[in-house]
């Protein structure tokens, strides 16, 4: 199982603080959207790219079984991960993409 520790270069954050955590920041942001964090890979994904693109990206989780953010971005297939780049939305991905999937969409967001 993976639980998020307060050291994890992954963020979990709530309605109340998502546009200001995830959305209006300087850096762009990849929101992973589960609602089984402990058993998504994609975490642990995100959670190994987030080493190599941990400076100029800001990594995030969305628990959908307790915010409903989600609602708003229209996701309504678990897991997703939406990626943000000056308030705006650039990409999403729906279900379970790959690693080298996520690795592309990180590297336009760091123009690498």
């Amino acid at each position: 199982m993976i639980f998020l520790e307060k050291d994890m270069p992954i963020k979990e954050i709530e309605d109340r603080n998502f546009y200001r955590e995830a959305i209006d920041i300087k850096l762009p942001s990849a929101i992973l959207i589960t609602k089984n964090k402990e058993e998504d890979s994609l975490l642990k994904i995100l959670e190994d790219l987030s080493k190599h693109f941990g400076e100029c990206i800001k990594f995030f989780l969305l628990d959908a079984t307790k915010n409903r953010m989600h609602e708003d971005l229209g996701i309504t297939t678990f897991p997703a991960i939406v990626y943000f780049r000056e308030t705006m939305e650039v990409e999403r991905h729906l279900h379970n993409p790959t690693k080298e999937e996520i690795e592309t969409v990180l590297k336009k967001l760091c123009k690498r």
